[in-house]
């Protein structure tokens, strides 16, 4: 949950707090924790700066099977498909909006206005606008395999059968 931008050092600490740092510095710009609305037992599994925003891709809690709930490597794990991306504001860690991919994710990229969540060894792709996360379009029974796709101006680079361009 490290990313570098302008300047400053986002991270996510354990307690799901966002905090930006001056990156030449150390000194703290900001830190949020208790406005995150990120679910409790949740658990980050990146982060991504990206067009004045904090890009969260985080895991809820997922009960196991004597009763309690996955935590740590084994929530990111067992939950690899059911990923979530939250945006926030990157100059003072305010939550902005959930992206509404229409189906959870295992991970996603960027190209220009779009940002693009895909499951892995599953089926599902879709599209969000950057500036609100409101879906453009989505292709829930499109069958992606376990490389993570790259977004490009003109192009989403993934693994199906094989190596394809969208």
């Amino acid at each position: 949950s490290l990313t570098v931008s302008d300047g400053r050092f986002f991270y996510c600490d354990p307690q799901l707090g966002l905090h930006a740092l001056d990156a030449a510095t150390g000194e703290e710009i900001w830190s949020e924790s208790k406005n995150t609305g990120l679910p409790e037992g949740s658990e980050v599994a990146g982060c991504a700066a990206y067009r004045d925003k904090l890009w969260i891709l985080y895991n809820r809690p997922v009960p196991d099977q004597r009763g309690g709930f996955y935590s740590g490597a084994d929530l990111l794990r067992v939950g690899h498909n059911r990923r979530e991306l939250a945006a926030f504001s990157a100059r003072d860690g305010s939550r902005l909006f959930d992206c509404d991919f229409g189906l959870t994710v295992a991970g996603f990229s960027f190209s220009e206005d779009t940002v693009y969540g895909m499951r892995q060894h599953d089926k599902g792709l879709a599209a969000v606008d950057v500036r609100d996360g409101t879906r453009k379009w989505s292709r829930p029974k499109w069958a992606l395999k376990c490389t993570a796709s790259l977004a490009a101006s003109n192009c989403l680079v993934y693994r199906s059968t094989e190596t394809s361009v969208l």
